[in-house]
């Protein structure tokens, strides 16, 4: 079967890595022109091929400036996001058949794996996991992203309590040894030195010992539930990331363990506030896990009468649940930004705080993320959202996700069955979307919320840290007037 990508995508592409080489700025801003331009015209397996190419020319421009630094708002690398995002949104639709899979898989790998290289580089590390293992789980034998999915997971281990290291350091050394013991072409010299040295150090650590985390009592009733937090790594405990079947740690153990400094009614309030937002966060995602059950009608919506407007609208709790997981989601985010603009003092008047008001050009936060991983993430998630201007985002289904929170908030959204087109009756009163997109979306801020809230504890936690090396004192102190609420006080 002769390459399905269209041949002038793969000129492109070559022309591209050719002006990249000789170090042409301005050629290669012509090719991405001529890029954007040669989309509309093109079939699916050819376009992510061309959004590849383009992201990584915005890279290239990005890599060409004279202070290459991920701490500011670099419109070079919030294109190469964006048009990563959009040729993986792209890919997931496409229909794979056995003859294009030779052609495509090759680009998906590389794609997954050099956006995973971006996100680990702008401190989220954990959606950079996920890009790799996405990577790892169409080719196992692709190498780069074994190599620099261990390299991310030791970065990430360093954020974590001590019982969560024996897995890690074990999960890391496996990676390692595979990566180095696998023959792959895609493998540079480069990378596979610093995968080498990686290694040489992991072989110094003993993982003779039993795992440290201990064991906990779980409901039987609820273990459908857990197994379907686990496998979509929604539990707030870095563990869940790794993704190794053997631990199955279904908790969400997250918290943040060192405050310092201040009063005691201070540092309850920030306890309190971030208890909230892990309470929060579960709800939202056990009304999606709810919503999921169509076996019976649940008995809420018995003697509720309707009218049938022969719309494909679906009434029910369970519908009315997950569209209650997605806002409260989505309102997360601006409680995220008044935690830290409460612990950082920044100032600004609660009517004021929101996801994206903490980050005003003359805003003090902007000087602690050069040296804070955890605010550097949050900073870049931000761009994930649409802040309601002419601003760029780094993710194409942004605008989707304000008008969808905005319709859910404000007007009506009618969830339909999944095969009506909800083109067909959007007005400015009623928005339709398909159940199936609802939930995708849910899942998406799902993700996207844990992130921040693990991003905003190593924050406070790296932060703390700092106040400890300027008062010579890196012991923390948390007042003794604050305990663990018992599980039995959850009524």
């Amino acid at each position: 079967m002769n390459n399905p990508i269209n041949h002038k995508v793969l000129e492109l592409a070559s022309n591209l890595d050719d002006a990249y080489y000789i170090r042409n700025v301005n050629e290669i801003k012509r090719l991405i022109k001529q890029g954007i331009d040669l989309e509309t015209s093109i079939d699916s397996i050819s376009k992510v091929r061309l959004l590849y190419s383009i992201g990584t020319a915005y890279g290239n421009l990005f890599n060409l400036q004279n202070n290459c630094q991920y701490n500011s708002d670099n419109e070079y690398i919030v294109k190469q996001i964006y048009y990563f995002r959009k040729a993986i949104s792209i890919s997931r639709k496409e229909v794979e058949t056995a003859e294009n899979k030779i052609y495509i898989y090759p680009v998906l790998c590389s794609l997954y794996t050099n956006y995973g290289n971006i996100l680990d580089a702008c401190g989220r590390k954990q959606l950079a996991i996920e890009m790799y293992n996405q990577a790892i789980r169409i080719n196992p034998s692709f190498t780069m992203a074994s190599g620099n999915l261990a390299i991310a997971l030791d970065h990430y281990r360093y954020y974590i309590n001590e019982d969560g290291h024996f897995h890690f350091v074990k999960e890391i050394r496996r990676l390692l040894k595979y990566t180095l013991s696998t023959t792959d072409p895609n493998r540079v010299l480069f990378a596979e030195e610093c995968f080498a040295k990686l290694y040489d150090k992991y072989l110094e650590y003993d993982i003779g010992n039993e795992c440290t985390c201990g064991d906990l009592i779980y409901n039987p009733s609820s273990k459908e539930y857990y197994n379907w937090c686990w496998n979509n790594v929604l539990f707030l405990n870095p563990l869940n990331d790794l993704q190794v079947e053997k631990i199955n740690r279904y908790d969400d153990n997250l918290q943040i363990s060192k405050l310092s400094g201040g009063s005691n009614e201070h540092m309850q309030k920030i306890f309190s506030m971030f208890n909230q937002l892990k309470q929060e966060y579960t709800y939202a995602r056990f009304l999606c896990y709810e919503s999921l059950d169509i076996s019976v009608v649940h008995w809420a919506d018995e003697n509720v009468n309707l009218v049938d407007c022969l719309d494909y609208t679906q009434y029910s709790v369970r519908i009315e649940g997950l569209k209650t997981a997605f806002k409260t989601l989505y309102s997360l985010l601006d409680k995220v930004a008044m935690l830290i603009n409460e612990y950082y003092e920044l100032g600004i008047a609660a009517r004021n705080v929101n996801f994206h008001s903490i980050w005003k050009k003359n805003s003090k936060l902007l000087s602690y993320i050069d040296m804070n991983i955890g605010l550097l993430a949050i900073f870049w998630i931000t761009k994930d959202f649409d802040k309601g201007d002419d601003s760029l985002t780094a993710n194409p289904e942004s605008k989707k996700l304000k008008n969808i929170r905005n319709y859910l908030e404000h007007r009506f959204t009618n969830v339909t069955l999944d095969f009506f087109e909800e083109n067909n009756n959007n007005n400015g009163e009623q928005f339709y979307i398909a159940e199936c997109e609802l939930r995708a979306y849910t899942l998406e801020l799902l993700h996207l919320v844990r992130e921040v809230i693990f991003s905003l504890k190593n924050a406070i936690e790296i932060s703390e840290y700092k106040k400890g090396e300027k008062s010579g004192n890196t012991q923390s102190i948390i007042p003794t007037v604050l305990k663990e609420v018992n599980t039995e006080d959850k009524l």
